[in-house]
């Protein structure tokens, strides 16, 4: 609320709703329940007090809405605008698993001058000391929350470029439509290669693969390849790199050729003269993928930091992993997961088992 002078010098209140109490998100797409303890702090020392606080955990023995969501800590920061007299309260998440208690309280811990938060609860005693440090522009950007635009009326049938006039994307973005029907359909996954071009596997023949065990010839699938060679976000040049394929599922460009998952087989395509034709037939690294169910086979190819080659695998489908011709009491197991292949060393694992039906995989500066 905001004090308010009326004209009799009167002083009055403004309501402004910071979350919903049905739980729908603010502006800024947050919501959590179970608001136990507040407290008013400078936290950011700009001389205007903010709002801190969280949800609790495990309150009412878990049988409130939202009981099992994470125990989040926010700080609202207070943001008047002098030329309307509006204000704004900004969420900065300070963690997702300690929340608040029946109390929380805000102070200089450590005699810094910045103010710390404390909580206590059924997860235990929690002190957050405040840190500063100097951070590049676009991390500072990174880490600034942004105001979720608000939905439009959903729409059937419109041409690509009214589409992307009509999606809702945050602040600072904006949508290009590259290519669009009838130069492309169906695509199921794509790559960009060095200079720029994307390549992208059209699934034709999902949700049932095709009759035959050759790795091209008995499928509708195909890979086309992109260029947009004079930087005006539309491409101009598209090719066919090849067709035929069955059940292609992922995709990725390096090493002098394409890496496709196509169920059962994992394949590398050469293209070692860069010309855009396949030199030669697949070469069928792997096999035994499965394929129960189609929409959860290998996907989401993607070049680690390391070098490997990473990709995703769902739960309902059951893998037996394994160079042509590997027995089957040598092969990998495998079912929801993230798996890696490396290029050179023609080595697979499984990098990481669980979730249920994984498609993405990606990294940052912690791994």
């Amino acid at each position: 609320k905001k004090q308010n002078d009326d004209p009799d010098n009167a002083i009055g209140f403004v309501q402004h709703t910071i979350m919903g109490y049905k739980g729908e998100p603010n502006e800024y797409g947050v919501a959590f329940s179970q608001l136990h303890a507040l407290d008013l702090a400078d936290v950011d020392v700009d001389g205007v007090k903010d709002i801190v606080t969280g949800k609790t955990y495990w309150a009412h023995h878990g049988r409130d809405p939202g009981a099992r969501d994470p125990a989040v800590l926010y700080w609202f920061k207070t943001v008047r605008n002098k030329k309307t007299g509006d204000v704004d309260f900004i969420p900065y998440r300070v963690d997702d698993d300690s929340g608040v208690g029946r109390q929380v309280m805000v102070g200089d811990i450590n005699g810094d001058k910045l103010p710390d938060i404390v909580v206590g609860n059924a997860k235990g005693a929690f002190v957050h000391i405040q840190k500063r440090e100097q951070v590049s522009e676009l991390q500072w950007q990174r880490a600034q929350p942004y105001k979720v635009a608000e939905p439009r009326p959903l729409k059937e049938g419109m041409p690509a470029k009214l589409a992307a006039e009509y999606m809702t994307v945050p602040a600072g973005f904006h949508v290009d439509v590259v290519a669009a029907e009838p130069d492309i359909a169906q695509p199921i996954a794509m790559a960009i290669d060095h200079r720029g071009r994307i390549w992208v596997a059209e699934a034709h023949t999902y949700p049932r693969r095709a009759p035959g065990n050759k790795p091209v010839g008995d499928g509708k699938d195909r890979i086309l390849i992109f260029e947009d060679s004079d930087g005006d976000g539309t491409f101009e040049t598209r090719k066919v790199f090849i067709e035929g394929l069955n059940l292609v599922s992922g995709i990725e460009v390096g090493f002098g050729g394409v890496w496709v998952g196509a169920a059962p087989y994992f394949m590398f395509i050469p293209d070692r003269d860069g010309d855009d034709k396949p030199d030669s037939e697949p070469d069928i690294l792997l096999d035994g993928w499965g394929y129960q169910d189609t929409h959860e086979t290998l996907n989401s190819f993607t070049w680690g930091p390391d070098g490997w080659l990473y990709g995703c695998h769902g739960v309902f489908t059951h893998s037996r992993v394994g160079k042509p011709g590997t027995p089957d009491k040598d092969r990998i197991p495998l079912n929801a997961g993230v798996w890696r292949y490396h290029p050179t060393r023609h080595v697979f694992e499984v990098f990481a088992w669980g979730t249920s039906n994984p498609g993405g995989v990606d990294f940052d500066e912690h791994g």
